[in-house]
């Protein structure tokens, strides 16, 4: 890429709803509290959901390894 083509990149920031939740395959109706700031945030450093469900999953068959 030139130095010219490079100098006419534009980007803007996500906004986080609906872009950022959607990225995160949350869904429309889960609700987030908090400023602009938080919002972001707290997106960042949530786990999508379809991974959080597969890790509580495992999680359970563990432990009802163990109770066996």
């Amino acid at each position: 890429m030139s130095d010219e083509e490079l100098g006419s990149v534009r980007f803007r920031m996500l906004e986080p709803e609906p872009e950022i939740k959607r990225a995160m395959a949350f869904g429309d109706d889960y609700r987030l509290l908090g400023t602009r700031r938080d919002r972001i945030a707290g997106l960042g450093n949530a786990v999508v959901p379809s991974v959080a469900e597969w890790i509580t999953g495992r999680c359970m068959a563990v432990l009802r390894a163990e109770a066996a």
